[in-house]
């Protein structure tokens, strides 16, 4: 084997088998050859590129056009010598690759266009999804920063009320009347109850998101879970002359977690019983499908339009709305409840109307 031979045996192992994908191309955009690596990349036979214009790798209605920007371009020398750019292949597969380009003198075919190309789809799409988390973590942060915000406002406000009354009652408890001071104090425990609340709500919320919440799975009657939950909360509904319909079927179950569906049960009765003026009825209804048990609570109440159905989960725009008898929330009791009925593999649903009342559906898994 002489010079020359061991020369053209070296380069054909070198072309064949590198690692990037090689194509060379004529002055009237026909490929002329091509390495193993290119064949991969564009997932064609080299019987099926060779001889064939070289927009044949390329999605069908981008043919004639790329075909013609490239001959036009290699008779006036003007190919771009380095490209990164997405491929779209024939299969409607996209690849992002790089790719160098340069013109070389072959002894057959005159001058030819040499490209070498390197996938880059991999790199790419990691860019992209950290570019993506990178986006989440800003808005994350944005909106936390915007809930301690709210937070912070809702304990300063009572707070403050709370120490200008504890100063007055320091200062003029002596000189103040029985019926005065039971006032004073009255008023104390009511704001002292509503930053327990809150700060209890708080805590599961913040609970439920870093995933501390324990959860034990069980077939449960969900006949039982409301009647437990309407004898905690029928109190409030004489207070406030409210009836309570509840037509559940006694067969009626459900996969969840018992504390946290009695937690969701509550919450909807008490939300309900809420936003109902004095003399209005609540209708607690349960049907099951082939795969879900729904449970529904309606109420006759104030009702809401889509703006604030669509606040009641942003926690960034976070306002308590006071009840028909001035009762005061907490603003985080529907998305504690949401969270939780996710978390059971169940869905929440919501339809209201002002002035017609709301009604709240949560659907969970029967097995």
């Amino acid at each position: 084997m002489n010079v020359k031979e061991l020369e053209s045996s070296t380069f054909e192992k070198i072309w064949e088998n590198a690692f990037d994908a090689m194509r060379l191309v004529n002055a009237e955009g026909v490929i002329v050859e091509v390495n193993k690596a290119f064949c991969t990349m564009v997932e064609m036979s080299r019987e099926s590129l060779v001889g064939r214009p070289m927009a044949v790798i390329y999605s069908e209605p981008d043919h004639d056009t790329i075909q013609k920007k490239l001959v036009e371009r290699f008779r006036a020398r003007k190919i771009e010598i380095s490209i990164d750019r997405p491929l779209m292949l024939w299969n409607g597969k996209k690849v992002w690759f790089e790719a160098s380009n340069t013109f070389v003198d072959s002894e057959n075919h005159g001058t030819l266009l040499l490209s070498i190309f390197r996938d880059i789809t991999e790199k790419k799409k990691s860019e992209e999804e950290a570019m993506e988390y990178m986006e989440e973590l800003k808005k994350l942060n944005s909106e936390k920063d915007k809930f301690l915000s709210i937070i912070s406002h809702d304990l300063r406000g009572p707070f403050q009320s709370l120490l200008g009354m504890s100063e007055l009652l320091s200062e003029e408890f002596e000189t103040m009347e029985p019926d005065e001071l039971k006032e004073y104090f009255a008023s104390m425990n009511r704001s002292l109850r509503a930053q327990y609340t809150l700060l209890e709500n708080l805590l599961t919320w913040s609970r439920l998101q870093i995933g501390q919440v324990q959860m034990e799975k069980e077939q449960i009657s969900l006949a039982n879970v409301i009647a437990e939950v309407l004898a905690v909360m029928e109190t409030t509904a004489v207070q406030k002359q409210i009836t309570i319909h509840a037509q559940v079927p006694d067969a009626l179950r459900a996969s969840a977690d018992v504390n946290m569906l009695k937690s969701v049960i509550q919450n909807l009765v008490s939300n309900a019983l809420k936003f109902t003026p004095r003399g209005g009825d609540i209708y607690i209804t349960g049907e099951s499908g082939s795969s879900r048990a729904a449970v529904s609570i309606r109420d006759t109440g104030v009702g809401m339009d889509e703006d604030e159905i669509e606040q009641l989960f942003d926690i960034t725009r976070k306002k308590t709305r006071k009840g028909t008898d001035g009762e005061k929330g907490t603003g985080l009791g529907l998305i504690i409840i949401r969270d939780m009925t996710e978390l059971m593999d169940g869905t929440l649903d919501i339809d209201s109307r002002p002035g017609e009342g709301s009604t709240f559906t949560i659907q969970l898994p029967v097995s």
